[in-house]
């Protein structure tokens, strides 16, 4: 593991945040959006879908700020927020 000034988009700003890199690399033969649903699904059976009042409490501390998976950046994935359960958006 190496600590480097990483550039990201969300954050912004000229020389980077620091940021752990492992060197991990995706597997040529999965795209961006097979690797995002595979771990999100693993995600959802090891913790379970999201609680309202966890899904509230990121809004309320982020607001409208984009998911950062420190994974997926290194790797250079293209991936959006988690899809929120219709039952906790009601």
């Amino acid at each position: 593991m190496t600590l480097e000034g990483v550039k990201l988009s969300v954050f912004g700003g000229e020389e980077g945040i620091w940021f752990s890199c492992f060197g991990l690399k995706r597997e040529e033969d999965k795209n961006d959006a097979e690797i995002v649903a595979q771990v999100e699904a693993a995600t959802i059976d090891i913790l379970g879908n999201i609680p309202e009042h966890e899904y509230l409490a990121r809004q309320a501390i982020g607001g409208t700020m984009p998911r950062l998976n420190r994974v997926f950046e290194e790797m250079g994935m293209v991936y959006g927020d988690h899809k929120v359960p219709t039952k906790v958006l009601k």
